[in-house]
């Protein structure tokens, strides 16, 4: 007997929550390199030359902000490029193509439910990148306010 063939609704619809579930994972590893950018900043001889010369603080607080600017841009540069970030791309790409199957095989229903549902996983990965960002920011904050 031959298996029966998935609507495309439910081909949709799998396709979406595995995009979700990557955007996810994208999220996670974006604050992981943030906490990564955080330690390493904190480790950099900007970092202890702040601590040491109290002093010369101001000028070692820009050559510290400067050193988390370089090390966040590296850093963001492997998100984009992690196994994670292309997981994520082919998935919503998959999402995409079989909502756009189901959504001309069924009804407007099934389309608008398509539409929310990209449009959640979209907001849902942007925003983990966004808290991420911030979780770097207030890391790097964190680190020239011990100073």
């Amino acid at each position: 007997m031959f298996r029966r063939k998935a609507s495309p609704a439910t081909v949709a619809r799998k396709q979406l929550v595995q995009a979700a579930r990557d955007f996810q994972s994208v999220g996670k590893k974006a604050a992981e390199t943030a906490r990564k950018t955080a330690k390493d900043v904190a480790g950099t001889r900007d970092a202890k030359k702040v601590r040491k010369q109290r002093q010369k603080t101001q000028a070692a607080v820009q050559d510290l902000a400067k050193t988390a600017v370089k090390v966040s841009r590296r850093r963001a540069k492997s998100v984009a490029n992690s196994k994670e970030m292309k997981r994520a791309r082919v998935s919503a790409r998959k999402a995409a193509d079989a909502t756009r199957n189901a959504a001309q095989a069924s009804s407007t229903t099934t389309r608008a439910q398509g539409r929310m549902a990209v449009k959640q996983a979209r907001a849902s990965g942007s925003a983990a990148a966004r808290k991420a960002q911030a979780r770097s920011l207030r890391a790097a904050r964190k680190t020239s306010s011990k100073v």
